[in-house]
């Protein structure tokens, strides 16, 4: 793995504005709140007994119509809100709240967009190269990547922790999405959201369970909440999807990085990412 990359995934992960190690200081009772990545021993014993073995036709048959969109149309962008609990020690749950955008052209152009309480970053990935700027502080960094989307997530998952909530339903391999995560499957019904009539469907896996309501003409995601059942607390994120565009205009050389005037390269930063107390174990937060 290229250090450049690895730099890369600091910045953006890591360096003092990520939402998790930011809000831990800030908690009174410092040296008690550390979020807890472990799992339970009791629920990994519980792991294969899902609460339910039915598996409705008509959620699988929405679930299976829902990613066919992604494989279809993959050019879109879109809008997402996190609100992120984290159990911490003691068994005292905390939430977070973040929101990111994702423009998408191909299987080899991305654009990341993270607000953040200081200012904007971005994470630029096209033609091999990734590239994180800092815009507030007009910093940058640059490595290569040989691989496609879903490969660069990947990557990001098993090799550096890093994930964003929710990005599992962009995968493209959709046959394997639902082996994996579709032990059992409900169909719930038709409910009224603020934007439209949507398809509540609820999942079921070893590992974790999921509730999407799928909007009823578009087809596309609308709300998502995902439970991490194998760590203490069961802790859930909780995402709404909004701003969903399909084959969007995107202006030239959109995916690309231009330095700003004054911008600073950082370059081969040679640092060894720190141990970060809100990394989850195995694979309880990949979904």
């Amino acid at each position: 793995m290229p250090s450049s990359l690895l730099c890369i995934l600091f910045l953006l992960f890591a360096l003092p504005n990520a939402h998790a190690e930011t809000a831990s200081r800030e908690v009174p009772e410092e040296k008690s709140i550390k979020p807890s990545s472990r799992v339970s021993t009791e629920r990994l014993k519980q792991q294969v007994e899902l609460p339910t073995t039915r598996r409705d036709k008509q959620a699988l048959l929405i679930l299976e119509q829902m990613l066919a969109t992604f494989g279809k149309n993959y050019t879109f962008s879109f809008n997402v809100s996190v609100s992120e609990e984290r159990i911490f020690k003691d068994g005292v749950p905390l939430n977070f709240v973040y929101d990111y955008m994702i423009d998408v052209k191909g299987d080899s152009n991305l654009r990341l967009t993270l607000p953040r309480s200081s200012g904007i970053s971005f994470m630029l990935f096209s033609r091999g190269l990734v590239t994180y700027y800092d815009h507030t502080r007009n910093l940058y960094t640059q490595g290569d990547f040989d691989g496609s989307i879903d490969e660069l997530f990947w990557e990001m998952r098993e090799n550096f922790d890093v994930s964003l909530p929710g990005t599992a339903l962009l995968s493209r391999h959709r046959e394997k999405f639902i082996r994996r995560w579709t032990d059992a499957a409900i169909y719930v019904g038709i409910e009224r959201m603020f934007e439209g009539n949507a398809h509540h469907l609820a999942f079921f896996s070893d590992k974790v369970d999921w509730q999407v309501w799928v909007d009823e003409k578009t087809l596309l995601p609308a709300y998502l909440i995902i439970t991490y059942k194998l760590l203490d607390g069961a802790p859930q994120s909780h995402l709404r999807y909004n701003n969903w565009q399909l084959f969007p205009s995107f202006p030239e050389n959109y995916f690309e990085f231009s330095p700003q005037e004054g911008a600073v390269d950082l370059g081969e930063i040679q640092s060894q990412r720190p141990a970060r107390s809100g990394v989850y174990a195995d694979e309880d937060r990949r979904f």
